[in-house]
């Protein structure tokens, strides 16, 4: 037979130890999902800047600084980012490349010696879009 209390105690231990673990696992998986949402957003960037580098060619001074801009508007600071880009005029047909890196700190709790500790490990995002110069 079992003792009546029992339950009063183990139920709401059991409730909490589970209600830490959906929390855990809910941080881990905002974790891994924040740099896909990064990635997409500097692909979105370069895809629009391939172009205009494939319309004159290369990317102007003012061009750059939109591009950087257009990365602030999407919350992806700058102070990060670098850029590989012609910088002066790709004649028709050539091989015309944009490379934008961005260093990312990605934060993982992991629990050691009964304490939370944050492990930040430093990982570089890079998209690179190829295209043709298409300016005689």
């Amino acid at each position: 037979m079992r003792k009546k209390g029992s339950s009063v105690i183990g139920m709401p231990i059991a409730i909490s130890i589970a209600t830490i673990s959906l929390i855990a696992i809910f941080v881990c998986m905002v974790n891994f999902i924040v740099p896909f949402s990064i990635y997409q957003k500097i692909d979105n960037v370069a895809t629009k800047y391939i172009y205009v580098i494939e319309k004159f060619g290369f990317l102007t001074e003012n061009e750059k600084n939109n591009l950087l801009s257009d990365l602030n508007n999407k919350g992806i600071s700058s102070n990060y980012v670098t850029l590989e880009y012609p910088s002066f005029k790709e004649p028709y047909g050539n091989l015309v490349t944009l490379k934008i890196s961005y260093r990312y700190v990605f934060n993982m709790p992991r629990i050691m010696n009964n304490k939370i500790i944050s492990n930040k490990k430093e990982t570089v995002i890079s998209v690179e879009k190829n295209s043709f110069s298409k300016i005689y």
